[in-house]
């Protein structure tokens, strides 16, 4: 089903970035901005170890594409878990595709 699709994929990422940072030599503290047409996703994250998510991103349809958009903040969740990652997500903007696009650029970009 879609909910443990998303779920698992995101543990799977966690554990595999937490499994390539190691020791976390060389890593540093980052985050980053991302405008896309209408809107602004904001990334800040920490490969400290203490998994935490602070999400700020509201969307109003109840799907965008073939994925349910109340799963975002659980793919996200289950990354920061597994990860050990403190997260914090914030997206604003009127085009529901824009922000969640946004949102994941912006943390590959972090």
């Amino acid at each position: 089903d879609e909910h443990h699709t998303i779920e698992d994929t995101a543990i799977a990422l966690g554990e595999a970035l937490l499994k390539a940072l190691g020791d976390k030599r060389g890593i540093e503290r980052y985050g980053f901005l991302l405008p896309m047409d209408d809107s602004l996703c904001q990334i800040a994250l920490d490969f400290g170890g203490r998994p935490w998510l602070v999400w700020d991103a509201e969307f109003k349809r109840e799907r965008i594409g073939d994925v349910p958009t109340e799963m975002f903040f659980h793919f996200f969740k289950s990354l920061s878990d597994a990860a050990r990652i403190n997260l914090n997500i914030k997206a604003e903007g009127t085009n529901e595709h824009h922000k969640i696009e946004g949102i994941f650029k912006a943390l590959a970009h972090s």
